[in-house]
């Protein structure tokens, strides 16, 4: 299955990327993803920190929120092979405050359920496994043996 998410990652668009490889390897959930800023990812301890997450209302803007329980924040370790891949995303699509958000679209705003959610559906689709779902609770993963 690992194979199978690194090739959905190989098809994403590139500022995708890190989104497929942080729900897969660290089970971050959609919202937390786009809410995320410079400052909560620590290269030197391939770590992430949860301290907020993205809330998208159907008919009103998107906004800054604590994840839904006391245990959603939370630091997140991540395997060291994501250290390159963190790195280069970061160089490449983030700006350089530490408040800059990490995951933007190409216009410069924070991806939207819907949208990124039909760029994931051709990326996976690509990939040859149209039943891997990212959803709330990160990767949809089958459980290691």
């Amino acid at each position: 299955m690992i194979d199978q998410v690194l090739v959905a990652a190989d098809k994403i668009q590139s500022r995708y990327r890190l989104v497929v490889l942080l729900a897969a390897f660290g089970s971050l959930r959609f919202a937390e993803m786009i809410g995320l800023r410079r400052q909560d990812l620590n290269l030197d301890a391939c770590a992430v920190r949860i301290d907020r997450q993205a809330v998208q209302p159907d008919h009103s803007p998107m906004f800054e929120d604590d994840p839904k329980s006391a245990a959603g924040k939370r630091p997140i370790t991540l395997p060291s092979l994501l250290r390159s891949e963190i790195r280069t995303h970061l160089d490449t699509y983030v700006k350089p405050d530490e408040t800059a958000w990490v995951f933007l679209g190409p216009k410069g705003a924070r991806p939207k359920r819907n949208n990124f959610h039909a760029i994931w559906d051709k990326a996976r689709k690509a990939a040859g496994i149209p039943d891997l779902h990212l959803h709330e609770g990160g990767a949809d993963l089958p459980p290691r043996a």
